[in-house]
């Protein structure tokens, strides 16, 4: 499921894995710790500002139970954007998004034979079929009957 939360937040600061800053809130150079990047599992932050009502969606979506993505507009872009939001139900179900469904599936086909030469084989030699594998007569939930080698 995915939902649009919060739209036209400004961002305040960007802040780099490992960067810190000094009490005034000014970066200190030099002080970004070498071999903390993202690439290590290590991730930056956003500092943001939000109304209380807004703080609290932020909250929400922080519980260990929820994933969320942070999706970066242009500086200039302050258009509120009403959504439906996505959901795999929506998916399957709407045409505008086309999401193609599984097709049947048709098991236990007969296999043909075929008298054209394989490489390594004489022309006169017949290329037997592989053993059936048909299924006809066999629902879900039986076993498949049993062939006659199981008898030895």
């Amino acid at each position: 499921v995915a939902k649009v939360m919060l739209q036209d937040i400004r961002v305040l600061r960007v802040i780099r894995p490992g960067q810190t800053f000094s009490e005034d809130g000014q970066p200190v150079e030099g002080a970004v710790i070498e071999g903390q990047t993202a690439a290590n599992g290590l991730t930056g932050s956003l500092v943001l500002e939000v109304t209380l009502e807004q703080a609290e969606v932020l909250t929400f979506m922080q519980d260990t139970h929820h994933q969320y993505q942070v999706v970066v507009r242009g500086r200039e872009d302050h258009e509120v954007v009403s959504t439906d939001g996505v959901s795999f139900q929506l998916l399957a179900t709407t045409a505008d998004y086309a999401l193609p469904l599984p097709g049947s599936l048709t098991v236990g086909a007969p296999m043909l034979t075929t008298t054209e030469p394989t490489r390594g084989q004489d022309a006169d030699e017949d290329v037997p079929a592989p053993p059936s594998t048909s299924t006809e007569g066999v629902t879900a939930g039986d076993d498949p009957p049993a062939s006659p080698e199981a008898d030895t």
